[in-house]
């Protein structure tokens, strides 16, 4: 789908898929280099999993961070800017609020700090609940999606016209 959102034909969703996937092997490494392994951590009881989480999720960003300033001159070899554009409007509604409030997507969303605040405030009640969930896996993954989406819809009510223009709204 996002292929076809951005005009991407066969050959170059090729190139596209070699980055992807060299950009998920980076990631592997670097995840299993700092000790994260994400199915122990899922087996973990509510509780164990929370802390657990909270402990890897800047890790993980970090990680993030490091290989996008990696990958991202690449990416912009292949795509053409309005391209890039798109491609930045379909990662900010993908990623949700979770990434709103980090510098570049705020900086990106122009978001005042009263909004940088409210973000926050309402990221972390969302992952609270989140935190709270227990029972089978594919259980808590269902209504992490639901809350997640409820989450992210609250977050666009924060946001004037222009910053919903720049999110693809």
């Amino acid at each position: 789908a996002v292929h076809k959102d951005l005009g991407i034909g066969s050959e170059l969703a090729g190139k596209l898929n070699e980055l992807s996937d060299e950009y998920r092997n980076a990631s592997q490494k670097e995840f299993t280099t700092l000790g994260i392994d994400f199915t122990a951590i899922s087996d973990l009881p509510a509780l164990e999993r929370a802390a657990e989480m909270r402990k890897v999720t800047e890790k993980t960003a970090g990680v993030n961070r490091k290989l996008t300033a990696k990958f991202q001159p690449k990416l912009e070899e292949l795509l053409s800017s309005e391209q890039i554009e798109r491609l930045k409007q379909i990662q900010l509604q993908a990623a949700g609020v979770e990434v709103w409030t980090e510098a570049v997507w705020a900086k990106e969303l122009d978001l005042s700090e009263v909004q940088k605040a409210q973000l926050a405030e309402l990221r972390n009640e969302y992952n609270r609940r989140v935190q709270r969930l227990d029972g089978d896996f594919a259980v808590r993954i269902t209504k992490t999606r639901e809350i997640n989406t409820e989450r992210d819809t609250k977050a666009l009510r924060l946001l004037d016209a222009t910053q919903k223009a720049k999110h693809g709204e």
